[in-house]
């Protein structure tokens, strides 16, 4: 099976071949199912068969609200909000502080969750609540669309070889979208805010929402949620009218991948700070961390090799004696998945992500290790060193930067990695050289943290409100 590349969204995207669902281009909602879930998921089997099942279930029921449409004032600016993570509560409450302290706005929850973090004197609605539709509007729709998309649905199978089952994915996928976009046009016809503000345009939910605020002429601007890699393949092609991007590398690599210079802007990233909000040695208690010896740590991803990386990183680890390490999970993994590597590799520990925050781990670390975390980028800006363990002689994605332009060391084999690791915790003067080179790399990679992006982020998004009154 080929590795999952985001470059087949933006070339589907460019190709723009389908009808358009009520002026609506669903190619490009399709983000998500392409870069990751159709690599990641089982479609053969049960998963197929589930697929199918699901397209008879959601065409005599649709994906609609229980209850009537909710209403509120027009002109608001309307904020999403996918999930209660950490790390999407500290990119959007700041900015939504600094928006609601002179305009009125409403949250869009992706679920129920998020209700909890959002500010008691702003409105909210979870995405379930705002879907209501004409059901025999959407059918007749749907099945004028219906037999182009199964033409190229099964043309794009071929032409990017996808494995099988993906037809089944893909043609689900646009059935809900179309169902998604349906009710965000009827939502936002209702409620008219006077622009949209997202944590992430091309996710499979504010996708459609935001390709429902195009067709009825409300702006969109979308930050950045995370690390955009080499190409920008993460965040390019943007869908929102507007994106508001970290720092000039990040800018950089828009304009470099197609998008209009004066549809960026540049305000830094209100979840990062340059500080700890934890101690060292709080936070090795904490995971119950010795202090007599280096402490490093492996940042795992969920992708398909990463149980791969995990064993090398055990490997070297158990080979150097000035040194211990422990692995965290990503948040979507669960220790019982790693048991076999817990059992061969004692010495080195293994915590789940809710066991301690992004900080704290950082914090109880004396050196990082990572392949294509967003973490990554984060252990700079905290003034850790960071070594990137990836199998390719020239590595892609988020490694590129970090080792061409951040001057990371780069291995490839536990050997390699022990010897990086163990000429770091030793050699000052080499540990020096990485800090300055990081440091260089850190100043545009972003220009402004915490309350201060916030501040730049909201004043950006009320000019761009302030614009479409005129």
């Amino acid at each position: 099976m080929k590795a999952y590349s985001l470059q087949i969204f933006r070339e589907i995207v460019k190709e723009r071949s389908l009808p358009l669902f009520f002026g609506v281009s669903l190619e490009e909602t399709l983000s998500d199912l392409l870069g990751f879930q159709i690599y990641q998921d089982n479609l053969k089997g049960k998963r197929l068969w589930l697929n199918r099942a699901l397209m008879m279930r959601y065409w005599l029921y649709p994906l609609r609200s229980k209850n009537s449409l909710p209403t509120f004032p027009e002109g608001q600016i309307l904020v999403t909000w996918l999930d209660g993570t950490s790390r999407l509560n500290d990119l959007v409450l700041p900015v939504l502080q600094k928006l609601k302290d002179d305009q009125s706005c409403l949250v869009l929850c992706g679920n129920q969750k998020v209700k909890q973090f959002v500010p008691n004197d702003v409105q909210c609605v979870a995405w379930d609540q705002v879907h209501s539709f004409s059901v025999k509007d959407w059918r007749v729709e749907y099945s004028l669309c219906r037999s182009e998309w199964v033409v190229w649905i099964k043309s794009i199978c071929r032409k990017y070889e996808l494995p099988i089952g993906a037809a089944e994915a893909l043609h689900f996928c646009m059935m809900i979208s179309s169902q998604q976009v349906m009710g965000s046009i009827e939502f936002l016809k209702v409620n008219r805010p006077a622009v949209i503000v997202t944590d992430y345009d091309r996710n499979s939910r504010w996708s459609c929402l935001v390709l429902a605020a195009r067709r009825l002429g409300i702006p969109t601007v979308t930050l950045v949620h995370g690390d955009m890699g080499k190409d920008a393949d993460s965040c390019s092609p943007v869908i929102a009218d507007k994106i508001v991007c970290w720092g000039e590398f990040g800018r950089e690599k828009l304009i470099t991948a197609g998008e209009r210079a004066e549809n960026i802007f540049v305000a830094g990233c209100p979840r990062l700070s340059r500080d700890l909000s934890a101690t060292t040695a709080d936070s090795r208690r904490k995971l119950s961390l010795g202090s007599l010896k280096a402490v490093v740590m492996y940042v795992a991803t969920n992708g398909l090799q990463n149980k791969k990386y995990v064993d090398l990183f055990c490997q070297a680890l158990e080979s150097l004696d000035i040194a211990c390490g422990f692995v965290r999970l990503h948040p979507e993994d669960k220790l019982s998945s790693y048991s076999l590597l817990i059992d061969q590799y004692a010495s080195v520990k293994f915590f789940e992500s809710t066991q301690a925050s992004v900080d704290e781990s950082i914090a109880s670390s004396d050196v990082v290790v990572f392949h294509e975390s967003n973490m990554g980028n984060d252990v700079l800006v905290k003034r850790r060193p960071l070594v990137l363990l990836d199998f390719e002689e020239q590595p892609s994605g988020l490694g590129s930067d970090v080792v061409n332009l951040a001057g990371c060391p780069h291995v490839r084999t536990s050997h390699e990695l022990a010897g990086v690791l163990s000429k770091i915790i030793v050699d000052d003067s080499y540990r020096r050289e990485l800090e300055l080179a990081a440091k260089s790399y850190i100043k545009c990679f972003c220009s402004a943290y915490g309350e201060e992006s916030a501040r730049l982020t909201a004043d950006i998004i009320r000019q761009i409100a302030k614009n479409t009154e005129k």
